[in-house]
Order: C-alpha cells, then structure tokens, then sequence
C-alpha cells in the first residue's frame, strides 16, 4: 500500500533522486510547529541549468495529498535513468510536499506567515485586493456551530444535503464549496487574506530553479505538471486545465491524456480563484510558453461521488478549527483524512503505479528527441 507518512514518503523521494544522480536541495517549511518534527520541501533536479526546457512536478500542495505525488515522482525520476541521455536541452524540477506541514498533520490546509490557519493553498494565489468571492451562505450556516457529536453530524449534513439537492442544486452547491472565498477563515476553502507558506515556498522555486538569472529568462517552455488526489472516482486519473490559458495547453494535454479524462475547470468544477496552475502570469517568466496541468487521481467509492471526501474535508476543518486537533476522536478523525485522500488499498496503490508510468512513457514521447 502507498505510504500515508510524510517522513517516509520524504525518505523514499530523497533515495529515489539519489539513485537517479539528481542534485537535491532542500527548503525549510517557514513555520516551527512542533520541535521534533522537520518539516521541509525537497528538490530534485535533473538536467542543465542553461536549458530552454523545464519540467516542473509538484507534489503536497494539499498536504495530506502528498502520498501519490510523492509515487509518481518516485517513478518518474527511476524512469529517468534510463531515459535522460536521450531527452535534450531539458531540465527536471521536482518539488516535493509543497506544503509539509499538511503532509505531516493530515491536513489540505496551510499557515501564513501571521499564524492564520485554514488556508487552502490552492485558493491563495491571488492578488488579495481582487478577491472577491464570498463564502457561501447555506454552507457557512451549516458548518457554524457544527461539532463533532453524532447529533451535530446529522444536523449539519441535513443541512448541506437539503441545500445542494433542493435549493442550490449539486452543481451550485459544489461550485459554493470549491471556487475558493476570502471572507470566512472557519469554513473549507478560504483562500486566506496573505501569502501562505506554500506560496512563498513556491515563489522561490520559480526564482531559484527557474527564472534564471536576473529577470530575464533563457526558458522557452515551461510544463507544470501539479499532483492532486480526492476528486473523481476511486483510482481513475484525470487531467485538469484552465482552457483560458491559451489552445495549446489543450493540445498538450491530449499528448498526456485521452481526451475523455481530460476536464476544463471552469466547467467541472467552478472558476476557481487562486489556483496555482493559473499563477504563471505574475512570476515573471518572460515569454516562455507555460503549459500548466493538475493531475488528479481520484479517490471517491460513495454512491453519491465525493461524500466520503467531503465529509472527511469538513470533520478534518471542524477538528482544526473548533478544537485545535486537542479531542478524543482526533485520531480517528484524522486518519480518515488520510483514507479520503490516499487509500490504504493495493488496488488504488497498483492503479496511481500504472496510470504513473502510462503517463510517463507519453511524456517521455514527448520529450525524446527523435521519437
């Protein structure tokens, strides 16, 4: 089964680059939370400096969504032994648990440098002063007052559920939860009010790794390839792209995928605001072609798909929030965090293994010169 542990998972990423003859450097996450555990994002890269090409895959920006990143990277970098000499003028950035305190806790959320916690990291790359969406009103009043009892459990789901299936309907409903909002720091999804950690962890790899020297960059091409789980059925992975990006981030992602695991955001999910994948603008990149993709393996095996994640989401918020992780049923609780985003199955671990390297062997299509 994959691993669920942040220190393992770290462990078996550093060894696999090791094995490849990857330079690996290290960024220590910007908060203290507990003395006893390190909490650092890793760098693998392969590759020349000066090259006009480079491959960044990402892994953990929803911490407790690390373990599949953590895989696929692991597969990739043994892949690419083999198969460096043949890829030209190309240079490999691995980064791995963009945010380690998520890994570590079980948790999406993130911190920003003021101590506000619940920030999701894939909401908060944003200009502040343009964040405009507001929290949805059924949601935030189903989740206020909310705790962990049994009895609170049936009267915050009789709430969301009449919400998204008589009000609002499923798909307003779910655009509600995930398109991000600013204005309530208690309920899933808030892009937070500063920069997290996770950001500001990012902004030095585009500086150091990428941009090169000075404001002036040698980079023509730029794939971002950022690794998700927790969306979609259980083991199918799906490929995620903003079609406002320009046609041929399209075109790109039918070489990686079949179109028919191929979602446009603003139509399956919602117009997300903050999201990673469409920060490339702001990082200063000159005119590198940027084609930016969120693979994401799915984890849902309810009836109604995505209840189970969802719920795991809302009692994981509740724990953090209300209680500061400091409760009876922490662990439990917790750990169910951990199954909604990483099962602990052979079957999901052999589908995230062989849709890893299905996906590799394209790209490396892709990449080989001749082929």
């Amino acid at each position: 089964m994959i691993e669920q542990s942040y220190a393992i998972n770290r462990r078996n990423f550093i060894d696999a680059a090791t094995r490849a003859g990857a330079r690996v450097e290290h960024i220590p996450y910007k908060r203290s939370v507990l003395s006893d555990v390190e909490l650092v994002t890793d760098i693998a890269l392969l590759g020349p400096d000066d090259a006009t090409q480079v491959v960044i895959v990402a892994s953990g920006l929803h911490g407790v969504e690390l373990p599949a990143g953590s895989l696929l990277q692991q597969i990739w970098l043994s892949e690419l032994q083999k198969s460096l000499p043949q890829i030209q003028n190309t240079k490999f950035v691995f980064v791995h648990a963009l945010n380690p305190h998520g890994a570590a806790f079980g948790m999406r959320t993130d911190w920003d440098i003021n101590g506000q916690g619940n920030i999701d990291p894939a909401r908060n790359f944003i200009d502040f002063s343009k964040a405009t969406n507001t929290a949805n009103f059924d949601i935030a009043a189903a989740l206020h007052g909310a705790d962990l009892s049994c009895v609170s459990a049936i009267k915050m789901w009789a709430k969301l559920l009449y919400s998204a299936f008589v009000e609002q309907g499923q798909k307003a409903f779910k655009q509600g939860f995930v398109r991000g909002q600013y204005t309530d720091p208690d309920i899933p999804y808030f892009g937070g009010r500063a920069s997290s950690l996770s950001r500001l962890t990012w902004d030095e790899v585009i500086s150091k790794y990428v941009r090169g020297q000075g404001n002036k960059s040698h980079v023509q091409k730029i794939w971002h390839l950022d690794c998700h789980t927790g969306d979609g059925p259980f083991g199918l992975l799906q490929l995620y792209i903003n079609d406002l990006q320009g046609n041929h981030v399209y075109t790109d992602a039918c070489r990686l995928m079949d179109a028919d695991r191929i979602q446009m955001t603003q139509q399956y999910f919602a117009n997300i605001a903050g999201d990673i994948v469409d920060y490339w603008p702001q990082c200063n990149i000159g005119a590198a072609e940027v084609t930016p993709m969120t693979l994401e393996f799915g984890t849902s095996s309810a009836k109604i798909e995505g209840i189970d994640v969802l719920n795991a989401i809302l009692t994981r918020t509740i724990l953090q929030n209300k209680y500061g992780d400091n409760h009876p049923k922490a662990s439990t609780i917790i750990q169910r965090m951990r199954d909604a985003f990483s099962p602990r199955s052979s079957e999901w671990e052999k589908a995230v293994r062989l849709q890893s390297e299905m996906i590799w062997d394209r790209f490396r299509q892709i990449l080989t010169v001749g082929e």
